[in-house]
């Protein structure tokens, strides 16, 4: 992953990098060509862990971004914390610790 701000732009060298890394894991995909190349956006937070749960002052405002690249793999865990919060059920999981107020 890149480090680009917000350009949203395929860079040859970003492209090299994947299909260097894809050819690596699949040898028989080394002679493979694009036939689309995309690139966007994924927020990650400051110390690069989410950021999850309500926000501390203003109500019915929750807080499920900032995952990055893990955003793919944190996603489903995510959205079950996230719908556990704002349902007042029970998430049974510790989500504390990825709180807006660690930033504060």
């Amino acid at each position: 992953m890149e480090e680009v701000g917000y350009d949203r732009s395929v860079t040859d060298e970003g492209a090299r990098a994947i299909h260097d890394a894809v050819a690596g894991l699949a040898p028989a995909l080394a002679d493979a060509r694009p036939v689309e190349r995309w690139a966007d956006i994924r927020p990650i937070s400051d110390d690069s862990l989410p950021i999850l749960g309500p926000d501390p002052e203003l109500d019915g405002l929750f807080y499920a971004t900032g995952h990055g690249r893990n955003g793919i793999l944190l996603g489903p865990v995510s959205g079950h914390i996230t719908a556990a919060l704002v349902t007042d059920a029970e998430s049974g999981v510790e989500w504390e610790a990825f709180s807006i107020r660690r930033f504060s």
